[in-house]
C-alpha cells in the first residue's frame, strides 16, 4: 500500500505540473490572440487611410488633367 500511495503522490505532482503548464500556455495563446486582433485593426485602419488617400489623389490628378487641356 505504501508503494501505491507513493506512486499516487508522485503521479499527482506530475499531473499538477502538466496542469500548470497548460494554464500558462493558455495565457500565452490568449495574449497572442489579442495581439493579432489589435494588429488586424491597425492594419485595416492603415489600409483604409491609404485607400482614401489614393482615391483623393486620383480625383486631384484627373481634375488637373482636365483643367490643363
Amino acid at each position: 500500500i505504501n508503494i501505491l500511495t507513493k506512486f499516487h503522490k508522485d503521479w499527482m505532482k506530475t499531473t499538477n505540473i502538466l496542469i500548470k503548464f497548460h494554464e500558462d500556455w493558455m495565457k500565452t495563446i490568449n495574449i497572442l490572440t489579442k495581439f493579432h486582433k489589435d494588429w488586424m485593426k491597425t492594419a485595416t485602419s492603415i489600409i483604409n487611410i491609404l485607400t482614401k488617400f489614393h482615391k483623393d489623389w486620383m480625383k486631384t490628378v484627373t481634375s488637373t488633367v482636365y483643367t490643363n487641356c
